[in-house]
């Protein structure tokens, strides 16, 4: 969730979350690489094979239109948003009267890809 945490914290759409977010969210992935990795060793085990590849990977991909959806739904908002962000350096500490400035709050742009990952079930 720490991790979850620090890349979202990198997303300039999002200002303050709460505690339980990052879990979720990592959930949600948990729960994508799953039905990936399921339907990738369908098409692993339909050519018979017990290694996955890339190759079955991608055909999985384009065989579940849940997955195929949810996957041009993202690659079509990093698209629009493709503009390379510097990493973010070490944060330094704040001196007690000094307080973290405050994003302006936005509301996400498409609601799609929650609808995609409710289809996967």
């Amino acid at each position: 969730a720490a991790r979850i945490k620090a890349v979202l914290r990198d997303v300039d759409d999002i200002g303050r979350m709460k505690k339980d977010v990052p879990a979720l969210i990592g959930q949600v992935t948990e729960h994508f690489i799953e039905k990936v990795a399921m339907a990738a060793a369908r098409v692993t085990a339909d050519a018979n094979r017990r290694t996955v590849t890339v190759d079955d990977i991608e055909q999985a991909l384009q065989e579940v239109p849940e997955l195929t959806q949810f996957v041009a739904s993202a690659l079509s908002a990093h698209a629009a948003g493709a503009t390379a962000k510097p990493k973010r350096s070490a944060t330094k500490k704040r001196s007690s009267g000094e307080s973290k400035a405050k994003r302006p709050r936005t509301e996400p742009q498409d609601d799609d890809t929650l609808d995609s990952l409710s289809a996967l079930e």
